[in-house]
């Protein structure tokens, strides 16, 4: 793609490619990782600590994004 200088010259530009990065599968059973952790928040938590990304755990939960980024951003409540 070029654009048009004052002078009607053509420059050239320059597009980066997108950096891909390889998805892994994850390898535990949603209804295991519930009964361990409690709740869904654990499970967000836990699997955020193996390094899934927010949208690798919406989807392997079935939930939206927002809440697994609401869960992750949140501190966890200490409890006595």
């Amino acid at each position: 793609m070029a654009k048009a200088t004052k002078t009607n010259e053509a420059v050239e530009t320059h597009t980066v490619a997108p950096v891909l990065t390889e998805v892994k599968p994850i390898p535990f059973k949603y209804d295991e990782l519930l009964a361990e952790h409690k709740t869904k928040s654990g499970v967000i938590r836990f699997l955020a600590s193996k390094e899934y990304s927010r949208g690798q755990i919406a989807k392997f939960m079935g939930i939206k994004y927002q809440f697994v980024r609401n869960v992750l951003i949140t501190p966890v409540k200490k409890t006595a």
